[in-house]
């Protein structure tokens, strides 16, 4: 897996989101606009959204992608009971 390159010193300085689902439409000049929901008792309610251009999007979203085949593939090889919190 990917190693955390994120500043430590942020980290739990901003703001966390659990989210489960995402919208998205043209921002216009170029951008995408990313709605993040979480639902509840099957309702979505938007929690942020962001603003990215579309080519920094594409980029990311197979970094985003790559990074959780890798997590997935790690989960379902562990054991029952073997996850650690």
């Amino acid at each position: 897996m990917g190693i955390n390159t994120f500043p430590a010193k942020l980290l739990g300085k901003i703001p966390t989101y659990y989210i489960t689902d995402v919208l998205q439409e043209d921002a216009g000049g170029g951008n995408i606009r990313v709605w993040n929901c979480t639902r509840r008792k099957g309702v979505l309610i938007p929690q942020f959204e962001v603003i990215i251009p579309a080519a920094a999007l594409m980029n990311v979203g197979k970094k985003v992608a790559i990074f959780a085949q890798e997590v997935f593939n790690t989960e379902k090889q562990r054991l029952p009971g073997d996850h650690v919190h």
